[in-house]
């Protein structure tokens, strides 16, 4: 915010964007960006092309964390899209300040022109408190332009954060569930084998009697399932011709 000192050298639109009343001198190229006495050569050289103060067309300049607009000839009728306007972004200003003596007049900025990349010096002409306030007022607004775009950054790396967090949390979620219906399958098929009288983890031989009869004259098998469905079927044998023979008759 501006103090009340200064509050009466701009006019403050109804958005709380300084505005100014300048007379625009002119441009040159130039090939310093920034750096002490950077703009003193091309502002001699904008003075010298430059036309009368008098003739010289009047615009309003806005300045704001977006940059710089100028809107020509801001007391005539001329409706406000009919109006030549030049923005600046401030993204592409390089440097600015209020030039001294014998220009302490002039208030000046040094831009890229996004078209031909090339850096141009745009000059302006007020009184000698308005280009030192303009020049503070855009230092201010570099400084409202770079805390923005760190809070933009800092925000969208918390964000990238949180969703990756809330990936891993997914992740972690179907693992989970994955693992208790892996837990429930193997569950239910103990509980089957149970049933049959088995354990999980043995094998059962389906062999019928007479398969293990037949199995019984040929030679002896390797195979321990099969030994042991024979050896059931010889205990199975033993106690049906224990159960089932009859008792000789007594000597008379």
């Amino acid at each position: 915010m501006l103090s009340n000192q200064r509050r009466g050298c701009a006019n403050i639109t109804p958005g709380g964007v300084p505005s100014f009343l300048v007379r625009y001198v002119g441009k040159t190229e130039t090939y310093a960006a920034y750096g002490k006495g950077c703009t003193v050569n091309a502002v001699q050289k904008i003075w010298d092309n430059s036309e009368e103060e008098k003739k010289m067309k009047r615009w309003t300049m806005l300045i704001s964390p977006e940059g710089i607009e100028l809107v020509e000839n801001p007391e005539s009728k001329i409706r406000d899209k009919d109006r030549a306007k030049m923005k600046f972004d401030i993204r592409y200003i390089a440097h600015c300040c209020a030039e001294k003596t014998p220009h302490e007049r002039v208030f000046t900025w040094i831009s890229q022109n996004t078209r031909t990349q090339t850096l141009e010096c745009h000059a302006v002409l007020s009184s000698r408190e308005k280009s030192q306030l303009m020049a503070a007022t855009l230092h201010r607004a570099f400084y409202i332009a770079y805390r923005n775009w760190k809070g933009a950054r800092e925000r969208k790396t918390r964000l990238k954060k949180a969703s990756k967090a809330e990936e891993k949390t997914k992740h972690d979620i179907v693992h989970a569930e994955l693992t208790h219906m892996a837990a429930a399958s193997f569950s239910g098929d103990t509980s089957r084998e149970k049933m049959r009288g088995g354990s999980p983890h043995e094998y059962s031989c389906d062999l019928s009697p007479a398969q293990v009869i037949d199995s019984s004259d040929s030679e002896e098998s390797d195979n321990p399932f099969l030994e042991s469905a024979m050896a059931e079927m010889n205990i199975v044998e033993e106690d049906y011709v224990h159960n089932h023979t009859e008792l000789a008759p007594r000597p008379r």
